[in-house]
């Protein structure tokens, strides 16, 4: 039996796709307009596997899954973050959404992994960044966290820096 990411939209039940672990993550906005939520998308036939991507879903009447991002373009198939379902993590002022993106090279979503990139996508152009250019392989079953500051400015998270002794910063 399969398990289904289902959303409670004012007293209205939706699925939004299938429970897959690595493809589940989720998280409502700081003001609850919009609930962002990672689903499979596109197939990619050279890694063997599907790829996920963000959708998102107002709260309403008439609630419809909305794509916000087209990684598959850039990337081929993803992860987005890792194993824990409620990792994508929105600005204070809920402009904008910090997520790790994984490439994957073939059907292991676990072992047929790239490196884990940060990237930042603003919700009202659809405009995507790569954050800083830190990139890690540390990221399965889940990547660092990330936690914006207070102020929308900075991103933090714990992680190694290649060529550094000193362990986790």
């Amino acid at each position: 039996m399969q398990t289904r990411n289902i959303a409670w939209l004012e007293d209205e039940r939706i699925v939004l796709d299938v429970d897959t672990p690595y493809f589940n993550a989720a998280a409502w906005s700081p003001d609850g307009t919009w609930l962002a939520f990672v689903s499979l998308a596109e197939f990619d036939a050279s890694a063997g596997i599907t790829g996920g991507e963000i959708f998102a879903i107002q709260p309403g009447s008439n609630a419809q899954p909305v794509r916000w991002t087209h990684l598959f373009r850039e990337y081929g198939a993803v992860r987005i973050n890792g194993h824990a379902p409620g990792t994508l993590s929105w600005s204070p002022d809920g402009t904008r959404i910090a997520f790790w993106v994984t490439e994957l090279t073939g059907p292991n979503i676990e072992a047929n992994t790239g490196h884990a990139v940060i990237h930042v996508l603003d919700v009202a152009t659809g405009a995507i960044t790569v954050y800083c250019g830190y990139t890690t392989t540390e990221h399965t079953p889940n990547p660092p966290r990330l936690v914006w500051s207070p102020d929308g400015t900075h991103l933090a998270f714990g992680g190694r820096v290649q060529g550094d002794t000193r362990g986790y910063l």
